[in-house]
Parts: C-alpha cells; structure tokens; sequence
C-alpha cells in the first residue's frame, strides 16, 4: 500500500496542532528518523506506532490504522441508522463528520480509480460529497 495517505494526514495533524516534528515525535514517544519516514511517504507505521500517534494527537485508533492501511472500513448501509443520523442537531453532525472523515478519506485513497467523477457521490454509508471530504486537503 502507498505511504502517502498517512504523510498527508501526519502533515495535516502536525500542522493542525501547531507543533514541529521533533515535537510530534516526542510526544508520541517515536524516534526523530521514523517520524521523518512517516511523512515523506518512505515508510509506513506499524500498528503500535499507528496507536501511539493516535494518542499523541488525541483521535481514534481505528481512524489511524485505518489510514495506515492495516485496517479496511466497514460500510453500513442501515436504514434506521441513518434516519436516525438526519434527526441530529448539526453540531452532533460536525462532530461525527469529524471521526468519520480519516475512514471516508482512507477508502478513497486506497481507491484511486475508482474515485466519483466531479458531482457523483460516493456509495458509502453517510454518502458525504468527494469534495466535502478533500476540501482541506
């Protein structure tokens, strides 16, 4: 599997937290050069680095093995669940598309053809917009 996905959203947590790499490494209790692998897409985490990032950066240990490719995303397509989903007030929607967004993305980047053209959506449990998902990417 391609280490990119993992620099990107590395990069992205590292940036978002306003911290240095030296720092990010620190806090997750890796070495200096395996982070320095991580984000230049040389080199993907194993899975208790997957976790140790996870904590250091306070966001889901599945999202992060998700992103790292050790785990695949499951894809519910539960009626009831997503009646249920509509009826949330939207700040209870921004914050499930905060924890759903790494396992939407990741399916995406470990799908590269098969990605929806420009206005399609995505056949995938919450059916979220491409574009919603990469705008800040």
């Amino acid at each position: 599997m391609d280490a990119e996905p993992f620099a990107r959203w590395l990069r992205e947590q590292i940036a978002a937290a306003g911290i240095s790499q030296r720092e990010a490494s620190r806090r997750a209790g890796l070495s200096d050069s395996a982070v320095s692998e991580y984000l230049s897409g040389r080199r993907r985490p194993l899975p208790e680095a997957c976790r140790k990032l996870a904590r250091a950066f306070g966001v889901s240990e599945d999202a992060v093995l998700t992103i790292a490719g050790h785990r695949s995303l499951p894809v519910d397509t539960n009626t009831e669940f997503f009646q249920l989903l509509r009826q949330q007030p939207p700040e209870l929607i921004s914050e499930i598309e905060r924890w759903v967004r790494p396992y939407v993305r990741a399916y995406w980047e470990q799908r590269h053809d098969d990605r929806p053209r420009a206005g399609a959506r995505p056949d995938l449990a919450i059916q979220l917009r491409w574009e919603a998902l990469t705008e800040d990417m």
